[in-house]
């Protein structure tokens, strides 16, 4: 969270004498050309990203959204992506071979 605090307050996105909660902070992640990365790459660092996976899904009539985790760590917080699929889209889909529900013992550590 610091990185995107920091990135933000530097491209003028985010006032840096104002406090923001973390869910305001990590909105920046959506924006179309936001990056934390100093150096850029062919695969990552153009800001290229999150918001292009946004608008796609948008245009699909899914709702995309991040929901931060409880953590203490400031440098690492958790998080899962929600997506809220129309049911029209979702029955279009192999349902059967579908997991609808994640199982904490199925998410594996970045550690």
């Amino acid at each position: 969270m610091p990185a995107i605090l920091a990135k933000g307050i530097d491209r003028g996105l985010l006032d840096s004498g104002k406090s923001y909660t973390d869910d305001e902070i990590v909105k920046l992640i959506f924006l179309s050309g936001f990056s934390t990365k100093t150096v850029t790459s062919h695969i990552s660092g153009r800001g290229v990203g999150l918001d292009a996976v946004r608008s796609f899904s948008q245009l699909a009539g899914v709702d995309f959204s991040l929901e931060l985790l409880p953590s203490n760590d400031r440098q690492r917080i958790p998080f899962r992506f929600v997506l809220v699929i129309p049911a029209d889209l979702y029955s279009a889909m192999n349902a059967d071979d579908i997991n609808t529900e994640a199982h904490p013992q199925d998410l594996k550590s970045a550690s």
